[in-house]
C-alpha cells in the first residue's frame, strides 16, 4: 500500500497541521488494521527558496523519527526538492545505457537490423519514455542526454557508426524523443480536452473571445508562470502545444484520427 500525504506550507502552523494529519494517518491505519512502518516513510521538503519555510522541523510518525531525502521515486519518477528533472533524466538514461549494453552483448553480431530495432523499441525505449508529459525538459543539456543514448541505439541497430544522428534517424526510421514527446503530450492534452481520461476540474479553461471571427474555440486559457521551471512545466507547456494546433486538429473525430493529424506538427517525416 503507497501513501502519499502533502500539505503547502507558508508558516509554521501549517507544518503542525501536517503533524497532526499524520497522528490521524496512524489513527486510521490501526483502524484498518494496516501498521505502518516508520522506516519505509520517508518526507521531503520542495521549495526553490534559499531559505525554505521549516526547513529544520522534522516529522514522527508511530513514535519514530522519519527520514528526511533529497530525491525519492513515486510512481516511478524520481522527484528532488528543487522540483527539477535532472536526477530523473540521468536514472533514466543509465537504466537505457545498460539494457543497450545487454542487446549489444547478446544480440548484435548474429540478429537482424529488424530484430535489433524491435528489441530497442520493446526494452529500452518504453524507460527513455515513462511519464515523459510530465517531465519532458526544456533544457538543451538534458535532451541532448536522451537523444545521445538513442544515437547509440540507431548505431547498434544499423550498424553504421560513422553516419549523424539524422542520418540514422532516417536509416532506421525512427524519429527524435524529442518529436515524440512533444506528440505524447498533445495527445494527452486531446483526451483531457475532449474528456477521455480525468484531470482536475479547473485546470485547463477554455479561452473565451469576444469576436467569433478571431476566436479559436479549442484554445485554452495559459496560466501565467513567474518562474522558468513553472513556464516549463507540464500545464503552461502543455496549453501552448494545445493552442499551436489549428481547429481541424484539436476537433478530430477520434484519438487515432487526432494522432494521424499531428504527425507533421511534431516533425514526424520519419516516424514509427
Amino acid at each position: 500500500m503507497h501513501l502519499l500525504l502533502y500539505k503547502p506550507i507558508t508558516e509554521l502552523d501549517d507544518f503542525a497541521a501536517l503533524h497532526s494529519d499524520l497522528i490521524l494517518l496512524e489513527l486510521w491505519s490501526l483502524e484498518q488494521l494496516a501498521q505502518l512502518n516508520p522506516a519505509k516513510c520517508k518526507y521531503m521538503l520542495l521549495s526553490r527558496r534559499r531559505f525554505p519555510t521549516a526547513k529544520d522541523l522534522t516529522l514522527f510518525l508511530c513514535g519514530s523519527k522519519l527520514e528526511k531525502v533529497d530525491v525519492f521515486k513515486y510512481l516511478g519518477v524520481l522527484i528532488n526538492t528543487k522540483l527539477s528533472w535532472c536526477d530523473h533524466i540521468d536514472g533514466i538514461c543509465n537504466k537505457a545505457r545498460k539494457i543497450l549494453g545487454l542487446l549489444y552483448w547478446r544480440f548484435y553480431q548474429d540478429s537482424s537490423h529488424s530484430t535489433l530495432r524491435a528489441l530497442y523499441i520493446t526494452l529500452v525505449r518504453p524507460h527513455l519514455e515513462y511519464a515523459a508529459q510530465l517531465w519532458d525538459p526544456h533544457t538543451s543539456c538534458d535532451v541532448n542526454k536522451l537523444e545521445a543514448v538513442q544515437r547509440f541505439a540507431l548505431r547498434v541497430i544499423s550498424h553504421q557508426w560513422d553516419s549523424t544522428y539524422q542520418e540514422l534517424l532516417n536509416i532506421v526510421k525512427i524519429q527524435t524523443l524529442q518529436g515524440r514527446r512533444l506528440k505524447l503530450k498533445l495527445t494527452l492534452m486531446y483526451k483531457i480536452a475532449h474528456g477521455l481520461c480525468y484531470f482536475p476540474a479547473g485546470v485547463f479553461l477554455l479561452h473565451q473571445s469576444h469576436s467569433e471571427r478571431l476566436a479559436k474555440h479549442h484554445t485554452m486559457l495559459c496560466p501565467h508562470a513567474r518562474t522558468n521551471y513553472y513556464f516549463h512545466s507540464f500545464v503552461p507547456s502543455g496549453v501552448r502545444a494545445w493552442n499551436s494546433l489549428g481547429e481541424l486538429q484539436a476537433c478530430a473525430g477520434g484519438l487515432h484520427t487526432f494522432k494521424q493529424l499531428i504527425k507533421d506538427s511534431c516533425s514526424l517525416s520519419n516516424s514509427t
